[in-house]
């Protein structure tokens, strides 16, 4: 789930981590391995196709090729989610609190795998500023929402957290932590950007990397061993 974090309350986060100084800088992730998609593949299908907007569609498309591009998975749309079972992600938008269903294969052909939000009438009104804004706000919730569908937990899940981070956990922990907690994932409620204003920190794709393999090596769907020379900044 995404807590939503504009500018307007943004000082409650930078209290919470203690400022820059307080924060570790470590860029390093917080994954699932067990829950990781076959192969790498994500087919997702929109259970409500006709409330989205082309701009806001393409914006989830962007936010899954760049995942593709970082490590060993793909993203297909199939459009409109057909009647009967569906063994891929559904999104449904709607205007509430996004969140994904669970971590990685957790949302699978369930209701709202993933809810996204794109109107911001009912929450997160600070994202009507102006319509750019908005997309801005689209495009970060849903990078944060598909690092959970790929498997991702909560950053500040983790047990090494500072506790100059005082966010609350939220959500299903992982199962491998990739290095050190890092301040500036996508995922961290205590990231001072709001999730990291939707782009992935090294750290995200570093733990894409674990999961998934690199993006030149075949997809073996489970999650990849690092390198041996690597392998101490993993741990469990």
């Amino acid at each position: 789930m995404l807590r939503y974090v504009l500018p307007s309350i943004l000082a409650l986060i930078l209290t919470a981590c203690g400022g820059d100084a307080a924060c570790p800088t470590q860029t390093q992730a917080f994954v699932k391995t067990s829950v990781a998609w076959p192969q790498g593949r994500v087919f997702y299908c929109w259970e409500n196709l006709g409330t989205v907007r082309g701009g806001e569609r393409k914006i989830v498309h962007d936010v899954t090729q760049e995942l593709a591009a970082s490590a060993a998975v793909s993203f297909e749309d199939v459009g409109a989610c057909a009647a009967g079972e569906f063994q891929g992600l559904k999104i449904f938008v709607a205007d509430l609190q996004p969140q994904a269903a669970g971590l990685g294969v957790e949302t699978r052909g369930v209701h709202a795998g993933l809810r996204l939000n794109t109107t911001f009438k009912n929450w997160g009104e600070d994202c009507l500023v102006n319509e750019g804004t908005r997309l801005g706000c689209v495009r970060t919730i849903a990078m944060h929402e598909m690092l959970h569908v790929l498997g991702f937990a909560h950053e500040h899940n983790r047990h090494d957290t500072p506790a100059s981070c005082a966010a609350a956990k939220q959500g299903g922990d992982g199962e491998l932590r990739v290095g050190s907690w890092d301040a500036h994932s996508a995922t961290n409620y205590c990231n001072e950007t709001w999730s990291n204003d939707g782009r992935l920190s090294s750290g995200d794709v570093a733990g894409l990397v674990a999961m998934y393999g690199a993006k030149d090596v075949p997809k073996a769907g489970v999650a990849a061993r690092p390198a041996a020379s690597n392998a101490a900044a993993v741990c469990r």
